[in-house]
């Protein structure tokens, strides 16, 4: 499965797919040390992720920052941002979100950015019944797990592993899964 990137057409299917460039990756939630470095809770895959980058973004992709180096402290990364250089102007950081540009990140084959994952259409393999929408994706520590809203409001939560899902196609907006019973939430009237 191709990974499609910002402003990719589908002539197909006539969608204009406009993915967002800057994604949320993480939240300034303390300072460490004496000398301004901050403490990021990763809202990307991993605290790895954060330390291995060369620059991130404020103001939602507006305010380029360079990343000067930093390291991963449990389950968070702690960076050295330029221009933060003090305790004191770490602290006005807290709080605040940076972000990554999608073309920083190379995902591997069949792997997707979660934002673009939101809204996408979940259909049945078989019956191509439309189950709904992923309206969150949370994960188990495991895998991740869609969390698919029905027209009626039911939330179904399925795992995003290979044994249910079977196809996802971004340019098409729709994913294709297989189920076994008890796995979707019935619309009852």
């Amino acid at each position: 499965m191709r990974f499609y990137a910002k402003n990719s057409i589908n002539k197909r299917y006539g969608v204009n797919l406009k993915f967002k460039q800057f994604l949320e990756a993480g939240k300034v939630i303390s300072v460490f040390g004496v000398n301004g470095e901050v403490v990021i809770s990763p809202m990307c895959d991993s605290p790895e992720t954060l330390v291995n980058l060369k620059t991130l973004y404020l103001n939602k992709g507006e305010t380029p920052v360079s990343v000067i180096g930093g390291f991963v402290r449990k389950t968070n990364a702690v960076l050295k941002i330029a221009g933060i250089n003090t305790v004191e102007i770490a602290h006005t950081y807290i709080g605040k979100i940076f972000y990554l540009d999608r073309n920083d990140i190379k995902l591997p084959v069949g792997t997707y950015f979660h934002a673009d994952l939101l809204g996408i259409e979940v259909c049945d393999i078989d019956s191509a019944e439309v189950y709904g929408e992923i309206t969150e994706i949370t994960s188990n520590g495991a895998h991740d797990i869609y969390h698919v809203k029905s027209k009626k409001g039911k939330i179904s939560l399925i795992p995003a592993v290979a044994e249910f899902v079977k196809f996802t196609d971004i340019e098409a907006r729709k994913i294709l899964i297989k189920t076994v019973e008890g796995l979707i939430e019935a619309d009852e009237d």
